[in-house]
C-alpha cells in the first residue's frame, strides 16, 4: 500500500504458488474494473494518482479474510 504498486514478476518470486494466485486476482481487477482502481504497467500492477485515496479499498478485495473477519480495524472511511 505505501509504494501504490507491486511487482508481478517479485510477488510469484517471494511467494510462490500463493503470489500465482494473488497476480490472477490483479489482473482480473485491472482488466475488467472500469474504474481503473488498478493498472498494469508492465510488469507492474499500479494505483494511479488519482485513485491514491482509495488504496486501502482496493487492497481489501486481495485480502481473504476480509469478508469473514469480525474486525474490521483497518476498514476505509
Amino acid at each position: 500500500m505505501c509504494d501504490f504498486a507491486f511487482s508481478a514478476v517479485d510477488l510469484v518470486e517471494r511467494f510462490g504458488e500463493i503470489g500465482q494466485k494473488l497476480l490472477l486476482q490483479a489482473s482480473s481487477i485491472a482488466l475488467r474494473d472500469p474504474a481503473r482502481l488498478l493498472e498494469l504497467n508492465g510488469d507492474c500492477f499500479v494505483v494511479p494518482v488519482e485513485n491514491r485515496p482509495f488504496v486501502r479499498g482496493i487492497a481489501a478485495r486481495f485480502d481473504k479474510y476480509f469478508e469473514t473477519a469480525k474486525a474490521k480495524h483497518s476498514v476505509a472511511v
